[in-house]
């Protein structure tokens, strides 16, 4: 009988140190998860996300306040018949705007939504090339900021129209080149080749960039 006494001590001394044991590898891992949230909290590149995401919040608020532009006007017609390619601008911008009003309807906020998110993706894309480029924190920053509040950008934001997803294409050409020099990786051509593409799907302005 002691025997199994001292056999089940055993076990239970054996279970607990299992048990100290995975609750100590919990404990770092839950603190490892909290060193990388706020890592990630603090980076610049999380501030520019911040700001991007803000951007989209604020120019969708405010983007109901006026009505229809006249050039949204024959981009909703063309979205509701819907072809390969127009007079004024190739298939995607009207692709998008289909899609647009599929999910919201003739809503003012809801077509112009995918304008502001792509003018907000542009404030991105500018604070990270700052970064590429040696900026500091506050340089991304003021380089976001900046690239969002400028009179054209304002206005491209502010309804629905190509030049937002043309703007977009060419920051998001000088980006992959810049990563593409800095990092002599020949891959990065697919992300400017597919830049360009996006480009040229939205106005064809983008070959006199690329030239």
């Amino acid at each position: 009988m002691r025997e199994g006494y001292r056999r089940g001590y055993e076990g239970m001394g054996a279970l607990r140190l299992r048990f100290e044991e995975f609750g100590s590898k919990h404990e770092k891992r839950t603190r490892l998860s909290e060193e990388l949230w706020r890592a990630a909290i603090h980076s610049d590149v999380c501030i520019l996300l911040l700001i991007a995401v803000i951007s989209v919040l604020l120019r969708t608020l405010i983007n109901g306040q006026y009505g229809f532009h006249r050039d949204e006007l024959l981009t909703y017609t063309n979205a509701r018949h819907l072809d390969w390619g127009y007079v004024s601008y190739p298939p995607i911008t009207l692709f998008l705007a289909r899609v647009e009003l599929e999910i919201f309807g003739t809503s003012l906020r809801g077509f112009r939504f995918f304008g502001a998110v792509a003018q907000s993706l542009m404030m991105l894309f500018a604070g990270l090339s700052a970064r590429e480029l040696g900026g500091t924190p506050s340089a991304q920053v003021v380089t976001a900021i900046a690239s969002g509040i400028g009179g054209v950008t304002l206005v491209h934001g502010s309804f629905y129209s190509y030049t937002s997803f043309d703007q977009l294409s060419w920051i998001l050409v000088a980006y992959f080149v810049t990563r593409l020099l800095k990092s002599e990786d020949p891959r990065w051509w697919l992300a400017v080749g597919a830049s360009i593409g996006l480009g040229m799907m939205a106005r064809y302005s983008i070959a006199f960039f690329t030239l």
